[in-house]
């Protein structure tokens, strides 16, 4: 089963990813920061689909392109560079979306402390409002499981994970 953990920078993303995929011992996979072309995206989600395969059958990965480029994308550059074909077919392959979301205070409190991408300090309010829309869309909204840091427990999305993991 694959597993997106996604949300704005700030959100969380790369501790829960971790920690997740050591508790469930699941692969974990750390998506790129470069903007992806589509015969990149097809590959990486091909090998992510092959990947939960193996071992447990369970693959965590830190953002995918098909979630956080359709909203940086259009945002930060003016447009996505991949194509809104490249994305249904493994969307549908995701098992479960973890939506990283403590609330905007929280995610731009630091956000000049770290490097972030050009376009992203100036823009997180609409970032945050094109991932709110997305994880609350058809299709989506039943596979999401939404985590704010600041408050709700790590052991629940674990606990989740091998539920759905054993009905999978």
């Amino acid at each position: 089963m694959i597993i997106v953990v996604e949300g704005t920078d700030n959100a969380g993303k790369t501790t829960l990813a971790l920690s997740l995929a050591k508790k469930t011992k699941a692969i974990y996979v750390k998506s790129e920061n470069i903007p992806p072309k589509d015969e990149y995206v097809r590959q990486y989600s091909d090998i992510l689909i092959a990947s939960s395969m193996y071992g447990n059958g369970l693959v965590i990965t830190d953002r995918h392109h098909c979630v956080s480029e359709p909203i940086y994308g259009p945002i930060v550059r003016g447009a996505s560079s991949i194509s809104p074909s490249i994305c249904p077919t493994f969307l549908r392959q995701v098992g479960i979306f973890i939506y990283c979301r403590p609330g905007n205070k929280v995610i731009t409190m630091n956000m000049n402390e770290r490097q972030q991408m050009s376009g992203v300090v100036n823009n997180i309010e609409a970032i945050i409002q094109e991932y709110d829309k997305f994880f609350l869309s058809e299709g989506i909204k039943e596979r999401t499981l939404r985590y704010d840091w600041t408050k709700d427990s790590e052991q629940v999305l674990v606990q989740e994970i091998k539920r759905h993991a054993r009905f999978s």
